[in-house]
């Protein structure tokens, strides 16, 4: 089955930045449905990942965005389910994988703090937070750590 997957993601329709947008959709919703399995949950994140560390944010193919909307996106939707949001963060240590814990955040932004502290191992911190929150205009709001919490 895991071959069949490489097949997929490595065909041009799939990677072109004018392809095949519901083959894309499909490949990706299917990896992202394997999650929800135990047994399969290893193949397909890895996979998943591999495909965060190769698309980068902002990769001319679109890719990431894909990625994002497909499953990243999903972890960070009520109700918290703490295998995805585990999985997440597993990108965070990662500096090819790391973008992808924050774009997920993108339609949640005040999520971002309460998961990071507790599924990021420290690897988040409240200046991370507050970095990225800024960054996407949210500088003035009160997701924003109070100054007392930061170090």
């Amino acid at each position: 089955m895991w071959d069949v997957f490489q097949r997929w993601l490595a065909h041009p329709g799939f990677i072109a930045k004018d392809g095949n947008l519901s083959l894309r959709s499909c490949v990706l919703n299917e990896l992202t449905f394997l999650l929800g399995e135990e047994q399969l949950r290893p193949g397909a994140w890895h996979l998943l990942a591999g495909l965060a560390a190769k698309y980068p944010e902002g990769h001319p193919t679109g890719l990431d965005v894909s990625l994002t909307i497909s499953t990243f996106e999903l972890a960070t939707e009520p109700p918290e389910v703490g295998c995805m949001l585990e999985l997440l963060f597993s990108l965070a240590p990662d500096p090819h994988t790391r973008w992808a814990v924050f774009a997920a955040y993108q339609n949640h932004p005040s999520r971002l703090r309460p998961h990071a502290k507790k599924y990021s191992g420290g690897l988040i911190t409240d200046q991370d937070c507050d970095h990225w929150l800024i960054s996407q205009g949210s500088g003035q709001d009160e997701i924003l750590a109070p100054l007392e919490s930061h170090p």
